[in-house]
């Protein structure tokens, strides 16, 4: 199907803790050995959820853990506030293709507000960021 780019709303979730930054290679010079001291951290794991259009974040939430389908509904819930009835401005919803996005109460909520859910399977941020530079 052929969208406009302003009826489209992109969501993604991503994980942050403070281990993303340990290294688990280096650079040294030639024939020695790299090394680095660090202390251990036993880091929180949180994820992120957002929600974007070309008006910018729509909505956004961050929680302890990964999401589930419960939680990423609820999420869903508030989005869709947000959103408005195709195929107006901001009525497409983008995702990839994870389980969690494809409870029966989802596709119920989206159908009541009359907005068009759309799975991609591929990861759709290469594609994003080629759009962006070009606009």
């Amino acid at each position: 199907m052929n969208y406009e780019a302003a009826q489209l709303v992109f969501v993604d979730e991503t994980g942050v803790s403070r281990q993303m930054g340990a290294h688990t290679c280096g650079w040294s010079p030639c024939g020695e050995h790299a090394w680095h001291r660090d202390f251990f951290v036993h880091g929180v794991r949180y994820s992120v959820l957002l929600a974007m259009s070309l008006e910018g974040i729509l909505h956004c939430d961050i929680q302890v853990g990964a999401y589930t389908a419960e939680t990423f509904d609820h999420f869903v819930v508030g989005l869709l506030t947000k959103m408005n009835h195709f195929p107006q401005r901001n009525s497409v919803l983008i995702m990839d293709n994870a389980s969690i996005h494809k409870s029966d109460q989802l596709a119920q909520m989206c159908e009541d507000r009359r907005v068009t859910q759309y799975f991609v399977t591929y990861h759709y941020s290469n594609y994003l960021h080629c759009a962006v530079v070009s606009v």
